[in-house]
């Protein structure tokens, strides 16, 4: 109830009589992960870590261990852990098959993309697009997004250009990334062109065509702003 009500510090100490109490009850697990979720209520990444840890080390066995690892990487992340890539990296290969590993997947990938290693970032965003085992179409659909932005970085703009190509002739893809492709793809033509690499034979008109259709079809979008500032 004190969680309910905004008082999670009260709600903890009374989860924590009741643990304390019936440590060995069925219902010992699902209270345990009402104490975790006490300190996510505060924004206390780091206690909801430990008592996550704790989770798992409690109940190795339990159905919900594959939630609660994914949880236990999450939140590790937000607390600016160290061990935050290893914990998603051994998320994937321990449970490859649910449907938190193409998100955890991404997270990998977003690491590698943060620290400059954009080949391997590419090939890590490639293992969730490519992914048949539930990832929805938005995530798919920005993995590829952030593949083409890594080859755009290592300067491969024709690899680059094949990604958000794709992107921008898929109507399955959300409206928004649709638009960042669009703008990513003009983006590609005009600074392959200045690098001595044009990938098109027109790269300031295939430009200028990438960013109109954001301002002529996503005209509410924040890209559109920028696409026109591009065609001026």
């Amino acid at each position: 109830l004190g969680n309910r009500l905004d008082r999670p510090a009260q709600a903890r100490e009374k989860l924590q009589l009741l643990l304390g109490k019936f440590i060995g009850s069925t219902n010992a697990p699902q209270v345990q992960l009402a104490i975790a979720g006490t300190y996510r209520r505060e924004f206390d990444w780091t206690n909801t870590v430990r008592a996550l840890e704790e989770w798992v080390r409690r109940y190795p066995g339990h159905a919900a261990l594959p939630e609660v690892e994914f949880q236990r990487a999450w939140f590790t992340e937000q607390a600016g852990g160290t061990n935050a890539l290893a914990l998603f990296t051994n998320y994937v290969a321990r449970f490859p098959a649910h449907s938190n590993a193409p998100l955890a997947q991404l997270r990998i990938a977003d690491f590698h993309f943060s620290q400059g290693a954009f080949d391997t970032a590419e090939a890590s965003y490639q293992l969730v697009f490519q992914n048949t085992n539930g990832a929805d179409a938005e995530l798919k659909s920005l993995a590829r997004l952030n593949a083409g932005r890594s080859a755009f970085n290592r300067r491969a703009y024709r690899d680059a250009t094949n990604y958000f190509v794709a992107l921008v002739n898929d109507e399955r893809v959300p409206r928004d990334v649709q638009a960042q492709a669009f703008f990513a793809l003009g983006d590609t033509y005009l600074t392959a062109s200045q690098a001595g690499e044009p990938i098109a034979t027109d790269p300031f008109g295939d430009a200028i065509n990438a960013f109109s259709r954001i301002t002529n079809n996503f005209a509410t979008n924040r890209q559109a702003a920028f696409a026109m500032g591009k065609i001026g």
